[in-house]
């Protein structure tokens, strides 16, 4: 039997997002580690003003509250002979809630630790109040909260220390939103956040799909999968993300194929850019990357018209036309015009990006490398009928 949980929307979208990311986690590892286990699907599903949380009925009590509590956050105590050195998609799990935990403090000089026990301790009130019919997160523990930049690029500005040899940036202090809500959203960011580190003087990125409709163990499938494809496209951020978006409805088309009825389905990408400022870093900015015209494309394609082909050819193009070692800058026009088109899907966005794809494949005719894949010519004709004019 399952029951319903409710998670309103504050307005902070990447906040918004991860606080609902945190609840399906924590509500499946309390399932997961239930005794005897309870099984059933999590569900988030958007509804407006609203994410609607399908879960088991779990038995919750203080002792299985305070064993979530524990076991989500045990990671955030570091340990080096857990795989830092291997390749990423070799990497355990832990490694990534770690690397979470530091992006969420990246505006602090200090700290992380002893908040790592602040948010042991903190949690299992917080899970107790994950109750169904209760509205979060006005149901939380009434403790309010500064929330930290890396949840929320909009809580940027917060307040500062005078002296600059011990620079740091706090946060907004929300001041109406409990302290639960950022520490299930840590719990989300941590759990389900994809993070680029800054590469050849790019900002580092966080970044996850907004549940339109998401069963939670396929989000992780698929979370999982992305995570051993490599590092995305640094031509720019807006070029990760949009080459993040292009991976992430790969995998879903190709989950599709086995689960049709039960596929998930995201409505765009939120994500938020840090730079770093010597010992600490900064917030730039952030948004929603749209994944209208790609779903759209990915549901409607066929082998017919090509356009199936689409998704492959976008995603090698993103890899070849970044620079290596600061070297072809000129192949960065090729992917920022690919990520601007997939934003903005117009004739004008298409036709500039095909300019910039030919011309640089013409340049590197004979020993040099292609940029990525060709489009297939029933592919291009097929593109066309789903452009806008």
């Amino acid at each position: 039997m399952s029951k319903l949980y409710w998670v309103m929307k504050t307005g902070f979208e990447m906040l918004d997002v991860y606080h609902v990311y945190g609840v399906a986690h924590l509500l499946s590892t309390a399932a997961a580690r239930a005794s005897p286990r309870v099984r059933g699907d999590v569900v988030i599903e958007d509804v407006g003003p609203l994410w609607t949380v399908q879960a088991p009925d779990i038995p919750l009590d203080d002792a299985l509250a305070r064993e979530v509590s524990q076991y989500v956050t045990a990671a955030l105590v570091r340990d080096d002979s857990t795989g830092e050195g291997n390749d990423e998609g070799a990497r355990p799990p832990e490694w990534f809630l770690r690397r979470g935990w530091t992006y969420i403090h990246a505006t602090l000089r200090e700290g992380r630790e002893q908040r790592a026990a602040q948010l042991t301790e903190r949690l299992p009130p917080a899970i107790m109040a994950m109750r169904p019919g209760v509205v979060l997160p006005k149901g939380y523990p009434p403790d309010t909260a500064k929330f930290l930049q890396g949840l929320e690029t909009a809580a940027g500005k917060g307040s500062r220390r005078p002296a600059r040899a011990a620079y740091s940036e706090e946060g907004l202090d929300a001041g109406h939103l409990p302290q639960a809500m950022a520490d299930v959203a840590c719990v989300g960011l941590m759990a389900v956040g994809h993070i680029e580190w800054p590469r050849g003087g790019h900002p580092s990125i966080s970044m996850v799909g907004v549940p339109q409709r998401v069963i939670f163990t396929n989000h992780i499938a698929v979370r999982d999968a992305l995570r051993t494809r490599g590092p995305l496209s640094d031509a720019s951020d807006l070029s990760a993300v949009a080459h993040y978006a292009v991976r992430l409805v790969q995998s879903l088309a190709r989950h599709s194929a086995s689960a049709s009825p039960r596929a998930s389905r995201y409505s765009g990408i939120t994500y938020e850019t840090m730079v770093g400022t010597g010992a600490n870093s900064k917030p730039s900015h952030g948004g929603v990357f749209p994944l209208d015209f790609l779903n759209h494309l990915a549901t409607s394609a066929d082998s017919a018209d090509g356009s199936g082909d689409l998704l492959d050819v976008w995603d090698a193009v993103f890899v070849a036309a970044a620079p290596k070692g600061g070297k072809d800058k000129g192949k960065e026009s090729v992917a920022l015009s690919l990520a601007e088109f997939l934003g903005h899907p117009t004739l004008r966005t298409l036709e500039r990006h095909w300019r910039y794809h030919l011309r640089a494949n013409l340049r590197d005719r004979g020993d040099r490398k292609q940029i990525g894949k060709l489009y297939p010519e029933p592919a291009m004709k097929g593109l066309m009928a789903h452009v806008e004019a």
